[in-house]
């Protein structure tokens, strides 16, 4: 349940060059295509230039009935390529429309700290900085992020990469307000459980440090009449991801920011993770982010329980209980006045 990244970015011309360097552009750079349509532009120039050719010879020679069917031969083939050419173009106009879908890997090896990985982590969050800043500020955009297990904090001397993380959850604070921002963190039965039974108990101890305080920010500006809700609700996926909708994506295009984990071994709970990397992902044609948009939807349904979070829930830190049952309180003791009396 500890911070976990959310975003993608549209990028100008300027940053994609570094940032995209390794970006696959579906269709647009497809072998298939580049090939067919070379193949199809070579094809022609060999017929054009065969069949010029043979045309001077025919007149210069008065070529001879052979070469003359040679020749029609040579045009019908001509005509069928220019054909097959005119029914490829619809195809490769459709291609052409959804080239903006693109994926890149921002890998994030964990481990100590080193200069590559402080490199890393810059490259990643910056990444996800851009997809934040994608979200225009008109009123129509919005933010969707989901959150699941307990993840590690900051490795010890990972301050380089504390600040990166620290730098694009500022970005996200800034859209507070701005965009309509929905926040679902996933929790576990027990600890569904646990704020069933004491709704204003902490859960900070799920959190990572430094989400935290991007947490409580969502609550005040929810407080304040701005379109910010953070909610627990009973896990169902594993996963965690931001996608960032602006009006003119639809209901399931737009940018999707993807975490990576893997499981971290000699932990008291089995379910604590750290992250490895982030997919970032640009798809204006919901090719692939409408699962996620169907994901968030699921968790989001009022059949699911869940709960609206609070700065109590926010705030300290709590004892992990290891069941579901509810704890045994102590005995009160008896008054000293009542006890004497029960003596007499």
């Amino acid at each position: 349940m500890r911070g976990s990244l959310r975003c993608h970015a549209q990028e100008n011309n300027s940053r994609t060059g570094g940032l995209m360097r390794r970006t696959w552009l579906f269709f647009r750079r497809s072998p298939l295509v580049a090939v067919l349509t070379a193949g199809i532009a070579f094809t022609l120039a060999v017929l054009g230039q065969a069949l010029v050719g043979q045309l001077g010879q025919n007149v210069a020679d008065k070529a001879t009935t052979q070469t003359t069917w040679l020749t029609m031969v040579l045009i019908f083939i001509l005509i069928v390529a220019i054909a097959i050419l005119a029914s490829l173009r619809g195809s490769v106009e459709e291609l052409t429309r959804r080239a903006g879908l693109s994926i890149q890997y921002y890998p994030l090896d964990p481990g100590q700290h080193s200069p590559e990985r402080d490199e890393k982590a810059r490259a990643l969050y910056a990444a996800a900085r851009l997809v934040i800043e994608s979200a225009h500020e008109d009123g129509d955009s919005r933010i969707y992020a989901v959150n699941s297990f307990v993840e590690v904090g900051i490795q010890p001397g990972d301050a380089h990469v504390k600040d990166h993380s620290l730098r694009y959850l500022e970005s996200l604070n800034r859209k507070l307000g701005k965009v309509t921002y929905h926040r679902i963190v996933q929790l576990s039965h027990i600890d569904m459980d646990r704020l069933e039974r004491h709704p204003d108990e902490s859960i900070a101890e799920l959190v990572a440090e430094n989400y935290l305080a991007h947490y409580r920010e969502i609550v005040k500006a929810g407080q304040q009449g701005k379109e910010a809700v953070l909610e627990a609700v009973l896990g169902k996926y594993p996963t965690c991801f931001v996608l960032v909708q602006n009006a003119a994506d639809g209901k399931y295009g737009g940018r999707l920011i993807w975490q990576m984990h893997q499981h971290v071994d000699g932990k008291a709970r089995d379910d604590i993770v750290e992250l490895t990397g982030i997919y970032i992902i640009n798809d204006p044609d919901g090719i692939f982010i409408g699962t996620f948009v169907r994901w968030f939807s699921d968790l989001r349904a009022a059949q699911r329980p869940r709960r609206h979070l609070t700065l109590a829930n926010l705030n300290g830190t709590a004892p992990m209980e290891t069941t579901a049952t509810a704890p045994v309180s102590p005995r009160p003791r008896r008054p000293w006045w009542n006890l004497r009396q029960s003596q007499r």
